[in-house]
């Protein structure tokens, strides 16, 4: 039975190809043997590190699915999900965490942040810009990591670090370039928009899709769909696991069938 990326043997249970992103430690399961909570429809995947709560994970969704709306945004999204490198989100809090270089030195960092193939995220943490009124969402911060990766993919985060011997001009000019997949996503989606990358300011969101102004000293939410794409949210869960429920009855009965 071909199911998009591979085909499945339904005698013996297993696909019969490996995983074309091989993720995880047996290339021909599906979802880790686990496709009542998981769903992997095309073996190409982007990954959510292993400690992530199902709040992160919720409003890591709530955030895709308000971003799909954006062309630009979805673009990139599929240029990752296609690639054979496997992407990682990690979900980060308000406080400084630590990572280290290949050289074994740590270092430590704050806020959104992509770093060979891991992108590191805040779903809470809205960017205020340099009016200090304006202020993007979250996952308007989850878009912008996923083009570092996507420069990452295209080559251009090579050649700019080729080019650039001091850190501080690299990280300039690889914002710069970036600028223009954030400025193109913020005007199809209606978002506040930077046209220069600045040393930002966080505040704490109640969810991932807030975006607003600030109006003497309070903030001013936006985004008037919020409602909708939470509802979404509670559908996609309700309906992923009929699916799922379905799918394995479908292949149990095939099996014993055959």
């Amino acid at each position: 039975m071909y199911l998009r990326a591979r085909n499945y043997d339904a005698t013996t249970g297993r696909f019969t190809q490996e995983d074309p992103i091989r993720a995880d430690g047996n290339w021909y399961a599906y979802c880790a043997g686990n496709p009542v909570n998981a769903v992997d429809p095309s073996g190409c995947i982007i990954e959510l590190y292993d400690g992530a709560t199902p709040e992160e994970i919720e409003q890591y969704y709530l955030a895709i699915i308000y971003l799909s709306q954006s062309k630009t945004f979805m673009d990139i999204y599929n240029e990752l999900c296609e690639s054979e490198t496997v992407f990682t989100i990690c979900f980060i809090d308000f406080e400084p965490y630590q990572l280290s270089n290949p050289n074994g030195e740590t270092q430590q960092f704050e806020g959104d942040r992509y770093v060979g193939t891991y992108i590191f995220w805040n779903p809470y943490s809205g960017l205020v810009l340099g009016d200090e009124k304006s202020v993007q969402s979250p996952a308007l911060g989850l878009a912008h990591e996923m083009s570092h990766a996507k420069q990452d993919l295209d080559g251009v985060m090579g050649k700019i670090k080729a080019i650039y011997s001091n850190e501080n001009a690299r990280i300039n000019a690889l914002e710069k370039d970036n600028l223009k997949y954030e400025i193109q996503v913020a005007k199809e989606l209606g978002e506040p928009i930077r046209t220069e990358y600045k040393a930002k300011k966080e505040i704490k969101m109640t969810n991932s899709i807030e975006y607003g102004i600030i109006e003497n000293e309070e903030f001013i939410n936006s985004n008037k769909n919020q409602g909708q794409f939470i509802q979404m949210i509670l559908i996609s869960k309700l309906l992923g696991v009929l699916i799922s429920y379905i799918t394995l009855r479908i292949l149990n009965e095939i099996r014993r069938i055959l």
